[in-house]
């Protein structure tokens, strides 16, 4: 699935598995997801802003990232909202909030089950924020990390 425009496209209760790339990329405009699960053999699950200097926004309630062969989420530029999912069994990390050179961007985390990823559950880069973190699970080797700059703020 590729969202690269103005709109918004909304899906609900869907299997989207990808082989040889991302299962879902967004460079602008938004995505829904409602009770999907995500999943990719050998990219990232859900990939936002990597290729244009725009981003875009997906939005997830219910379903799961899982099993895929990167990052569950891997976030440049654009904003994340995660509610009542799985994000796990992934690569490389749960959710990767990747350091932005385009100024900040905020994210919203709720009631979130973050575990078994390889390289961590969640890593927050420079210039990205998290609103909201309530209610989550985050298990693993290296649950949660930050960048070690002190223009990261967590609220």
């Amino acid at each position: 699935v590729m969202v690269d425009g103005e709109g918004t496209v909304h899906t609900r209760n869907c299997e989207i598995h990808a082989t040889n790339c991302c299962s879902v990329e967004v460079e602008r405009g938004s995505l829904i997801l409602e009770g999907c699960v995500v999943s990719s053999d050998s990219c990232s699950g859900i990939a936002v802003g990597r290729a244009s200097a725009v981003g875009g926004s997906v939005s997830m309630t219910g379903g799961s990232v899982q099993r895929c062969g990167q990052h569950g989420f891997h976030i440049v530029k654009g904003k994340l909202v995660v509610n009542d999912a799985v994000v796990s069994e992934n690569v490389r990390c749960g959710i990767m909030l990747e350091d932005s050179p385009h100024g900040a961007h905020s994210h919203s985390l709720l009631g979130t089950s973050i575990h078994s990823n390889g390289e961590g559950g969640l890593f927050v880069g420079r210039n990205q924020v998290i609103d909201t973190l309530k209610e989550c699970t985050i298990s693993g080797a290296s649950p949660f990390f930050v960048d070690p700059k002190p223009s990261v703020p967590i609220h």
